[in-house]
Formats: structure tokens, sequence, C-alpha cells
């Protein structure tokens, strides 16, 4: 995974996911729990992720998540 989070490449995530993880978790639904801090206040939402290409749902979430480790720098 360190090879691609500097990358904006969609298919480059997708070539990273199709190579490490297994065809069960591919297809397992997905979904996005998300928590955020204002003045103290924690909210939290939570989403299903519904998709029918179970690989685009994967990069959407490798996308958010590259977004988030980038944003805490």
């Amino acid at each position: 995974m360190h090879r691609v989070i500097g990358l904006d490449d969609k298919q480059q995530w997708i070539k990273v996911i199709k190579e490490n993880y297994t065809q069960a978790l591919i297809d397992k639904q997905q979904s996005l729990k998300v928590q955020s801090h204002d003045n103290g206040i924690v909210s939290t939402s939570k989403e299903e992720i519904e998709e029918s290409d179970k690989l685009e749902a994967k990069t959407k979430i490798f996308a958010r998540l590259l977004k988030t480790l980038a944003g805490a720098k």
C-alpha cells in the first residue's frame, strides 16, 4: 500500500486491491463510518456502500482512506 499512498491514479489502486485482497473481501458488503470532532462534540455518521461493482466500492473506500491520511500530516 505504501507505493500508492501518494498516487492519485485509480487504476493503480485497483491493481493493488486485486493483488492484495482476496476475492471474498472484494465481494464483501462495505460500510463507511465517519467521526467528526467540532468544539468537543463528536458526531458519527454511518452509511452502507451500495455499489453493484464491488471493486469500484473498494476504490472509493481506498480514496477516502488516502485522503484522510494525507490530511493528517
